[in-house]
């Protein structure tokens, strides 16, 4: 045991307290500021805005979809799209294997292994 003779267990748990106590204070403090700022705003600029690609696959040789990345996992994970599944989304100019695809293959990563 580390006989710390400047501070007692209580003194200990009293500076623990106030250091959540300021702690919580900040954040509340950061999210008021956050709360009021204001977005620049430039006049003739219209930032991008995330768009969700849409996959269409074959499986048992129809073309189905379309179909977003949280879909195409559970495809995944139901084993009806493999590796070796036709994928194609806009912007490519032929249909290619799941596996080659990078959005595409990442989700089998996230496929949880058999028991």
């Amino acid at each position: 045991m580390n006989q710390d003779n400047n501070f007692s267990p209580i003194e200990r748990l009293m500076e623990f307290g106030m250091s959540m106590a300021v702690a919580n204070q900040m954040i509340q403090t950061m999210n008021d500021v956050l709360s009021k700022s204001k977005n620049p705003v430039m006049p003739g600029v219209q930032l991008p805005t995330p768009s969700t690609k849409m996959y269409f696959v074959v499986i048992n040789d129809i073309t189905q979809g379309p179909f977003t990345e949280n879909e195409i996992l559970k495809y995944i994970i139901s084993e009806q799209i493999t590796e070796s599944t036709f994928v194609w989304h806009e912007g490519m100019s032929h249909w290619e294997l799941s596996k080659d695809i990078p959005d595409v293959a990442k989700l089998f990563l996230l496929k949880p292994p058999k028991f």
